[in-house]
Protein backbone atom coordinates (compact mmCIF):
# COMPACT_ATOMS: atom_id res chain seq x y z
CA UNK A 1 0.00 0.00 0.00
CA UNK A 2 2.80 2.69 1.02
CA UNK A 3 4.99 3.38 -1.61
CA UNK A 4 8.86 3.67 -1.40
CA UNK A 5 10.26 7.23 -2.18
CA UNK A 6 12.81 6.97 -4.49
CA UNK A 7 15.95 9.34 -4.53
CA UNK A 8 16.30 11.62 -7.70
CA UNK A 9 19.95 11.75 -7.93
CA UNK A 10 19.71 13.88 -10.70
CA UNK A 11 17.74 16.93 -9.12
CA UNK A 12 20.51 16.97 -5.98
CA UNK A 13 23.14 16.99 -8.78
CA UNK A 14 21.35 20.50 -9.94
CA UNK A 15 20.68 21.93 -7.12
CA UNK A 16 24.35 21.99 -5.47
CA UNK A 17 25.57 25.40 -6.05
CA UNK A 18 29.27 25.46 -7.67
CA UNK A 19 32.09 28.88 -7.65
CA UNK A 20 31.47 30.93 -10.43
CA UNK A 21 35.47 31.58 -11.59
CA UNK A 22 34.46 35.02 -12.37
CA UNK A 23 33.03 35.89 -8.83
CA UNK A 24 36.07 34.42 -7.73
CA UNK A 25 38.30 36.74 -10.10
CA UNK A 26 36.81 39.46 -9.06
CA UNK A 27 37.11 38.50 -5.44
CA UNK A 28 41.00 38.58 -5.58
CA UNK A 29 40.58 41.85 -7.59
CA UNK A 30 38.67 43.90 -4.51
CA UNK A 31 41.46 42.13 -2.24
CA UNK A 32 44.57 43.17 -4.08
CA UNK A 33 43.37 46.57 -4.58
CA UNK A 34 42.09 46.48 -1.14
CA UNK A 35 45.61 45.41 -0.32
CA UNK A 36 47.55 48.34 -2.15
CA UNK A 37 45.62 50.72 -0.63
CA UNK A 38 46.05 49.68 2.88
CA UNK A 39 49.63 49.80 1.74
CA UNK A 40 50.02 53.15 0.73
CA UNK A 41 48.34 54.10 3.85
CA UNK A 42 50.46 52.53 6.15
CA UNK A 43 53.55 54.31 4.28
CA UNK A 44 55.10 56.95 6.17
CA UNK A 45 54.54 61.03 5.20
CA UNK A 46 58.08 60.72 4.18
CA UNK A 47 57.76 58.36 1.52
CA UNK A 48 54.63 60.17 0.41
CA UNK A 49 56.40 63.18 -0.07
CA UNK A 50 59.30 61.96 -1.70
CA UNK A 51 56.88 60.23 -4.20
CA UNK A 52 55.04 63.53 -5.15
CA UNK A 53 58.45 65.11 -5.06
CA UNK A 54 59.62 62.72 -7.96
CA UNK A 55 56.46 63.44 -9.62
CA UNK A 56 57.17 67.34 -9.82
CA UNK A 57 60.52 66.61 -10.61
CA UNK A 58 59.38 64.72 -13.77
CA UNK A 59 56.88 67.14 -14.48
CA UNK A 60 59.36 69.84 -14.29
CA UNK A 61 61.76 68.36 -16.56
CA UNK A 62 59.23 67.27 -18.85
CA UNK A 63 58.13 71.42 -18.73
CA UNK A 64 61.81 72.33 -19.27
CA UNK A 65 63.05 70.26 -22.39
CA UNK A 66 59.59 71.92 -24.11
CA UNK A 67 60.61 75.54 -23.35
CA UNK A 68 64.23 74.48 -24.88
CA UNK A 69 62.70 73.23 -27.88
CA UNK A 70 60.25 76.04 -28.87
CA UNK A 71 63.37 78.58 -28.00
CA UNK A 72 65.54 76.43 -29.83
CA UNK A 73 63.27 76.37 -33.18
CA UNK A 74 62.77 80.04 -32.58
CA UNK A 75 66.57 80.45 -33.13
CA UNK A 76 66.70 78.28 -36.61
CA UNK A 77 63.45 80.39 -38.09
CA UNK A 78 64.84 83.73 -37.16
CA UNK A 79 68.74 82.39 -38.36
CA UNK A 80 66.38 81.25 -41.74
CA UNK A 81 64.68 84.45 -42.13
CA UNK A 82 67.70 86.82 -41.60
CA UNK A 83 68.67 89.20 -43.97
CA UNK A 84 72.40 90.63 -43.91
CA UNK A 85 73.28 94.34 -45.50
CA UNK A 86 74.98 93.37 -48.21
CA UNK A 87 72.62 93.44 -51.28
CA UNK A 88 72.96 91.88 -54.91
CA UNK A 89 72.27 94.83 -57.04
CA UNK A 90 71.73 93.58 -60.51
CA UNK A 91 71.34 96.77 -63.45
CA UNK A 92 68.75 95.53 -66.13
CA UNK A 93 68.26 96.94 -69.89
CA UNK A 94 70.41 97.47 -72.90
CA UNK A 95 73.82 98.77 -72.48
CA UNK A 96 72.89 102.05 -74.13
CA UNK A 97 69.99 103.08 -71.60
CA UNK A 98 72.78 102.23 -68.54
CA UNK A 99 75.11 105.36 -69.97
CA UNK A 100 73.57 107.69 -67.68
CA UNK A 101 73.15 105.55 -64.30
CA UNK A 102 75.62 106.44 -61.42
CA UNK A 103 78.69 104.63 -60.14
CA UNK A 104 76.89 100.81 -58.89
CA UNK A 105 78.41 102.06 -55.68
CA UNK A 106 76.52 104.90 -55.08
CA UNK A 107 73.27 102.79 -55.10
CA UNK A 108 74.79 99.99 -52.98
CA UNK A 109 75.62 103.03 -50.38
CA UNK A 110 72.02 104.17 -50.56
CA UNK A 111 70.57 101.11 -50.20
CA UNK A 112 72.48 99.71 -47.55
CA UNK A 113 71.44 103.14 -45.48
CA UNK A 114 67.80 102.12 -45.93
CA UNK A 115 68.51 98.37 -44.91
CA UNK A 116 70.20 99.85 -41.86
CA UNK A 117 67.68 102.35 -41.22
CA UNK A 118 64.44 99.89 -39.48
CA UNK A 119 64.92 96.52 -37.91
CA UNK A 120 62.39 95.01 -39.67
CA UNK A 121 64.45 94.93 -42.56
CA UNK A 122 66.63 92.43 -41.52
CA UNK A 123 63.97 89.79 -41.72
CA UNK A 124 62.87 88.19 -44.95
CA UNK A 125 59.20 88.40 -43.76
CA UNK A 126 59.07 92.24 -42.79
CA UNK A 127 61.46 93.46 -45.64
CA UNK A 128 59.66 96.49 -46.92
CA UNK A 129 60.58 96.50 -50.32
CA UNK A 130 57.48 99.28 -51.43
CA UNK A 131 59.20 101.94 -48.97
CA UNK A 132 62.61 100.56 -50.36
CA UNK A 133 62.07 100.78 -53.87
CA UNK A 134 59.93 104.26 -53.82
CA UNK A 135 62.79 106.00 -51.89
CA UNK A 136 65.49 105.25 -54.27
CA UNK A 137 63.51 106.20 -57.29
CA UNK A 138 62.21 109.52 -55.95
CA UNK A 139 66.27 109.88 -55.11
CA UNK A 140 67.52 108.98 -58.45
CA UNK A 141 65.80 109.65 -61.20
CA UNK A 142 67.85 108.29 -63.63
CA UNK A 143 66.47 105.02 -62.62
CA UNK A 144 62.81 104.26 -63.88
CA UNK A 145 62.01 101.34 -61.73
CA UNK A 146 63.42 99.15 -58.78
CA UNK A 147 62.59 95.67 -57.53
CA UNK A 148 63.62 93.79 -54.37
CA UNK A 149 63.27 90.49 -53.49
CA UNK A 150 64.24 88.33 -50.49
CA UNK A 151 66.27 85.33 -50.97
CA UNK A 152 64.89 81.78 -50.32
CA UNK A 153 67.99 80.39 -49.63
CA UNK A 154 70.55 82.81 -48.71
CA UNK A 155 70.63 86.19 -46.61
CA UNK A 156 71.71 88.83 -49.09
CA UNK A 157 68.50 91.11 -50.58
CA UNK A 158 68.55 90.89 -54.29
CA UNK A 159 68.43 94.85 -55.90
CA UNK A 160 67.35 95.02 -59.83
CA UNK A 161 67.27 98.16 -60.95
CA UNK A 162 66.00 99.42 -64.53
CA UNK A 163 67.21 102.11 -66.12
CA UNK A 164 64.98 105.32 -67.00
CA UNK A 165 64.93 105.45 -71.02
CA UNK A 166 66.15 109.15 -72.44
CA UNK A 167 63.77 110.59 -74.50
CA UNK A 168 64.83 114.09 -75.66
CA UNK A 169 67.76 116.55 -75.01
CA UNK A 170 66.80 120.09 -73.97
CA UNK A 171 68.88 123.09 -73.57
CA UNK A 172 67.95 126.58 -71.93
CA UNK A 173 70.37 128.31 -73.39
CA UNK A 174 72.75 127.30 -70.34
CA UNK A 175 76.29 125.50 -70.19
CA UNK A 176 74.31 122.42 -69.71
CA UNK A 177 71.72 120.41 -71.36
CA UNK A 178 69.59 118.14 -69.55
CA UNK A 179 68.19 114.37 -71.12
CA UNK A 180 64.62 114.14 -70.34
CA UNK A 181 62.49 110.77 -70.09
CA UNK A 182 59.12 110.48 -71.99
CA UNK A 183 57.73 111.46 -68.62
CA UNK A 184 59.44 115.16 -68.93
CA UNK A 185 61.63 114.17 -65.75
CA UNK A 186 65.18 115.55 -66.18
CA UNK A 187 67.19 112.32 -65.79
CA UNK A 188 71.19 113.63 -65.80
CA UNK A 189 72.82 117.10 -66.89
CA UNK A 190 75.86 117.30 -69.23
CA UNK A 191 77.93 119.61 -70.35
CA UNK A 192 79.62 117.37 -73.27
CA UNK A 193 77.04 115.90 -75.85
CA UNK A 194 79.47 113.78 -77.71
CA UNK A 195 79.38 111.77 -74.60
CA UNK A 196 75.48 110.82 -75.48
CA UNK A 197 76.58 110.94 -79.10
CA UNK A 198 75.36 106.83 -79.50
CA UNK A 199 71.65 107.87 -78.05
CA UNK A 200 70.67 109.91 -81.06
CA UNK A 201 68.58 111.90 -79.26
CA UNK A 202 66.75 115.09 -80.49
CA UNK A 203 67.36 118.46 -79.51
CA UNK A 204 65.22 120.73 -78.06
CA UNK A 205 65.98 124.21 -76.90
CA UNK A 206 63.65 126.30 -74.14
CA UNK A 207 63.75 129.52 -74.34
CA UNK A 208 62.13 130.40 -71.46
CA UNK A 209 65.56 131.02 -69.64
CA UNK A 210 64.73 129.13 -66.81
CA UNK A 211 66.81 127.36 -64.34
CA UNK A 212 66.32 123.42 -64.83
CA UNK A 213 67.68 120.75 -62.57
CA UNK A 214 67.91 116.92 -62.26
CA UNK A 215 64.72 115.43 -60.74
CA UNK A 216 62.89 118.26 -62.02
CA UNK A 217 59.49 117.83 -64.65
CA UNK A 218 60.48 120.27 -67.35
CA UNK A 219 57.92 119.19 -69.56
CA UNK A 220 54.82 116.91 -69.30
CA UNK A 221 54.33 113.53 -70.84
CA UNK A 222 51.89 115.04 -73.20
CA UNK A 223 54.53 117.50 -74.59
CA UNK A 224 56.98 114.44 -75.03
CA UNK A 225 54.72 112.45 -76.69
CA UNK A 226 53.55 115.52 -79.32
CA UNK A 227 57.12 116.36 -79.86
CA UNK A 228 57.70 112.82 -80.87
CA UNK A 229 55.15 112.58 -83.09
CA UNK A 230 55.79 115.56 -85.39
CA UNK A 231 59.59 113.94 -85.80
CA UNK A 232 58.23 110.68 -86.19
CA UNK A 233 55.51 111.97 -89.17
CA UNK A 234 57.91 114.18 -90.51
CA UNK A 235 61.23 111.69 -90.91
CA UNK A 236 58.14 109.33 -92.61
CA UNK A 237 57.84 111.78 -95.53
CA UNK A 238 61.23 112.34 -95.66
CA UNK A 239 61.63 116.23 -93.86
CA UNK A 240 64.52 116.46 -92.21
CA UNK A 241 64.67 118.40 -88.98
CA UNK A 242 66.99 120.99 -88.13
CA UNK A 243 65.28 122.35 -84.77
CA UNK A 244 62.92 122.29 -82.30
CA UNK A 245 62.18 125.37 -80.37
CA UNK A 246 59.57 126.01 -77.87
CA UNK A 247 59.29 130.14 -77.09
CA UNK A 248 59.19 131.58 -74.02
CA UNK A 249 56.06 131.94 -72.66
CA UNK A 250 53.88 130.06 -75.41
CA UNK A 251 53.31 126.42 -75.85
CA UNK A 252 53.74 126.96 -79.58
CA UNK A 253 56.26 124.21 -80.97
CA UNK A 254 58.35 125.83 -83.86
CA UNK A 255 59.97 123.07 -86.38
CA UNK A 256 62.45 124.25 -89.02
CA UNK A 257 63.18 121.35 -91.64
CA UNK A 258 66.78 121.15 -93.79
CA UNK A 259 64.52 121.65 -97.50
CA UNK A 260 62.92 124.84 -96.35
CA UNK A 261 63.87 128.73 -95.12
CA UNK A 262 60.67 129.09 -92.88
CA UNK A 263 59.62 127.21 -89.88
CA UNK A 264 56.74 125.53 -88.73
CA UNK A 265 54.26 126.58 -86.27
CA UNK A 266 52.52 123.99 -83.77
CA UNK A 267 50.23 123.87 -80.62
CA UNK A 268 51.64 121.65 -78.21
CA UNK A 269 48.22 121.35 -76.61
CA UNK A 270 45.90 120.48 -79.68
CA UNK A 271 45.81 116.98 -81.77
CA UNK A 272 49.40 116.41 -83.24
CA UNK A 273 48.58 114.33 -85.79
CA UNK A 274 45.68 116.93 -87.08
CA UNK A 275 48.14 119.47 -87.44
CA UNK A 276 50.32 117.36 -89.29
CA UNK A 277 48.18 116.73 -92.01
CA UNK A 278 47.31 120.24 -92.07
CA UNK A 279 51.33 120.90 -92.73
CA UNK A 280 51.60 117.97 -95.19
CA UNK A 281 49.21 119.42 -97.39
CA UNK A 282 49.86 123.10 -97.30
CA UNK A 283 53.16 121.77 -97.90
CA UNK A 284 52.27 119.88 -101.11
CA UNK A 285 50.20 122.62 -102.43
CA UNK A 286 53.12 124.93 -102.55
CA UNK A 287 55.73 122.96 -103.52
CA UNK A 288 53.55 122.10 -106.87
CA UNK A 289 52.33 126.19 -107.30
CA UNK A 290 56.26 127.26 -106.71
CA UNK A 291 55.22 129.09 -103.98
CA UNK A 292 57.68 129.51 -100.87
CA UNK A 293 57.33 131.26 -97.94
CA UNK A 294 59.65 133.72 -95.91
CA UNK A 295 59.08 133.00 -92.91
CA UNK A 296 56.49 130.72 -91.50
CA UNK A 297 53.62 127.93 -92.22
CA UNK A 298 51.18 128.30 -88.86
CA UNK A 299 49.09 125.17 -88.69
CA UNK A 300 48.24 125.78 -84.87
CA UNK A 301 43.97 125.87 -85.71
CA UNK A 302 42.84 122.92 -86.39
CA UNK A 303 42.06 122.62 -90.13
CA UNK A 304 43.20 125.85 -91.29
CA UNK A 305 46.72 127.39 -91.86
CA UNK A 306 48.52 130.31 -92.63
CA UNK A 307 51.75 131.47 -94.23
CA UNK A 308 53.72 133.71 -94.36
Amino acid sequence: MFHRIKNDKNKQRQSIRTVSPKVAANSYSYHASRLNRDSDMNRSPEKVQERQQNLSVSSSKQHSKSIFLIILLLIVFGFMTWLNNTPKITILGPTSEQELLQNPIIYRQAIIKLLQSSFTNHNKLTLNTENIANVLEQKFPEISSVSIQAPTIGFSPSIYIIPAIPAILVSNNSALDYVLTESGIAIAAVNNLSKLASLHLPQLTIQSGAVFHVGQAILSNSDITFVQTVMGQLKAHNLIINSLTIPSGTSELDVRISTASYYIKFNLEDNADQQIGTFLAVHKYLVSNNITPTQYIDVRVLGRAFYK
